[in-house]
């Protein structure tokens, strides 16, 4: 959940099972450290991060124990921000890779029979 009062933003999670609501991120209005894009089926956040001097925005899962976003990106698209969709299964709502609009569509795989295909 996002709220703003009065120019400071906060980003709040709700851990599965839990009944209440956890700040993760307090933040000036035009200062995001990052955004909230998808949660999967394992109660997994996935975020888009500003990266590198151009600040292009890549996708990174949330850290819940050092309350940050892994230094690692997932899905980047290097030269424009991440736009596109996720896609997950229609069995299990599993993550199973990411369409990326840039100047042309792509999908990345993160299953690997998806990715042999």
């Amino acid at each position: 959940m996002l709220t703003e009062d009065k120019g400071q933003e906060k980003i709040l999670w709700r851990a599965p099972g839990k009944s209440s609501w956890e700040v993760i991120a307090a933040y000036r209005s035009t200062e995001a450290p990052f955004v909230p894009r998808f949660v999967d089926a394992n109660a997994r956040l996935f975020v888009a991060v500003p990266e590198g001097p151009a600040r292009t925005a890549a996708i990174r899962r949330f850290d819940f124990a050092t309350g940050k976003p892994e230094a690692e990106s997932l899905v980047r698209a290097p030269g424009f921000d991440f736009a596109g969709s996720f896609i997950v299964g229609d069995d299990d709502a599993r993550w199973r890779g990411v369409r990326v609009d840039t100047d042309a569509e792509s999908t990345v795989w993160f299953e690997p029979r998806m990715k042999e295909i």
